[in-house]
């Protein structure tokens, strides 16, 4: 199928003669995407999405574990200052425990134990703490130092 066309401007005549190929792609142009390819780059989309939202919960879960950590080695190093100030003598072997009603560093459902047992000349002392009722499941913490005696 050939078409002439004819345009004149003032003295002068073009002809253009238009080939059935070119008419042909002409009309076999894509000038877009098609449903399936729009539905494959949204799954693949999605997917992406769902990782970078797991990972985003996980990195929470992360940080409130390590906010939990650092609460409770606060609260035992709050509590090691007060036994260092306390007098050599006053510190008796045997355990004691702490909640948060005595103490406000130290979080709730948590107790604190910190246990004194003599050594030749000096005192070996464990803060623990731990979860009242879902030990298991909860963040605990211990440190031990010694106290030596008065000089």
């Amino acid at each position: 199928m050939n078409c002439d066309l004819k345009l004149s401007w003032g003295m002068s005549v073009m002809t253009f003669e238009l080939s059935t190929i070119h008419t042909k792609a002409r009309i076999c142009e894509k000038n877009g995407f098609t449903l399936i390819e729009v539905l494959i780059a949204l799954v693949i989309l999605s997917v992406g999405i769902l990782g970078v939202a797991k990972m985003q919960l996980s990195a929470i879960k992360g940080n409130t574990i390590a906010r939990k950590h650092t609460q409770l080695i606060i609260a035992a190093q709050n509590q090691i200052e007060l036994i260092m100030q306390m007098p050599y003598s006053t510190l008796s072997d045997g355990a004691t425990s702490l909640g948060h009603s005595d103490d406000s560093t130290i979080p709730e459902n948590y107790t604190l134990t910190y246990n004194v047992s003599t050594m030749s000349d000096c005192k070996k002392i464990t803060v623990s703490l731990s979860h009242l009722t879902e030990p298991n499941g909860n963040p605990s913490a211990s440190l031990t130092f010694i106290r030596a005696e008065d000089l």
